[in-house]
């Protein structure tokens, strides 16, 4: 589809900007507030995979080819984790690893909506709606959230900072993934009890 192309294309012309502004600083790491945008871009390709189907109807044509729902979903979410994790592998493998888990995620998000709209309005309020929910919590309650928020995770993991009494990096990657999992698992089963 044209709309996955070009999200496919900006995602990376921007990945390569962010590399080019940002080439040593924290040890290579990437701009992290850049990368929210190229987080939502890859997740967006992966919601789009999906949703451009449900729009035109050739979703039908793809459960008849294939009738197995998670073989279906299972297929989309490996092709756009691929195609996420080359863009952000131009940043290094946690750029990598991060991107895939949004597209993963985003693929999840078309499956459980089936609309291209409000997938890019869940995507974009997860990518930037828990960090403020935090700022709207008082102290003690939002120091907790923090530690467990998954854009404070991805933060870490893209810093390759670990902060004392914060989860490391990779366990953040784990928390990012977990939460993909999580997603793919609810995306399989609402797909299951639908027709099409």
């Amino acid at each position: 589809m044209p709309a996955t192309r070009r999200v496919l294309v900006v995602a990376a012309l921007l990945a390569v900007v962010l590399r080019v502004r940002q080439p040593d600083a924290a040890g290579g790491a990437p701009d992290v507030g850049g990368y929210v945008l190229v987080q939502v871009l890859a997740a967006a390709l992966g919601a789009l995979s999906v949703t451009s189907e449900y729009a035109t109807g050739m979703i039908r044509l793809s459960l008849v080819a294939v009738p197995r729902r998670g073989r279906v979903l299972a297929a989309k979410a490996v092709v756009c984790s691929a195609a996420s994790f080359l863009i952000g592998a131009l940043s290094g493998p946690a750029g990598g690893l991060y991107l895939a888990l949004a597209g993963v995620t985003g693929v999840a998000t078309g499956f459980l909506v089936r609309s291209a709209t409000a997938a890019w309005a869940l995507l974009v309020g997860a990518a930037v709606g828990d960090s403020l929910l935090v700022r709207l919590l008082p102290d003690g309650p939002a120091r907790v959230a923090e530690r467990y928020s998954p854009t404070a995770a991805g933060d870490r993991l893209l810093g390759g900072r670990h902060v004392q009494h914060v989860p490391s990096p990779w366990a953040g990657a784990g928390l990012l993934a977990a939460v993909a999992l999580i997603a793919l698992a609810s995306a399989l089963v609402v797909s299951r009890h639908r027709e099409h």
